[in-house]
């Protein structure tokens, strides 16, 4: 309970879900800035961005490689 969710029920593989909605509730809750644009790129900056992320795909490529690829729990809260 130490992140304020109730986590005596959930499978282990469901943990990294729980905490990534759990801290996406928080941001939430505190107003913080929600992607990108909210903190000030355009579609102007795209290249640099993605210039700049392409050498961690190196970092990436052992988790992908063992099967866990990328998590549903990555994507934003959903605007109200």
């Amino acid at each position: 309970m130490a992140t304020g969710a109730d986590v005596s029920r959930i499978r282990k593989e469901d943990a990294g879900l729980v905490l990534s909605d759990t801290v996406k509730r928080y941001m939430y809750e505190m107003k913080m800035d929600n992607g990108l644009k909210a903190v000030g790129y355009t579609t102007d900056d795209i290249k640099d961005l993605v210039k700049g992320t392409l050498p961690q795909v190196t970092l990436l490529q052992p988790i992908i490689s063992v099967g866990l690829g990328f998590h549903p729990s990555i994507a934003p809260w959903p605007r109200a």
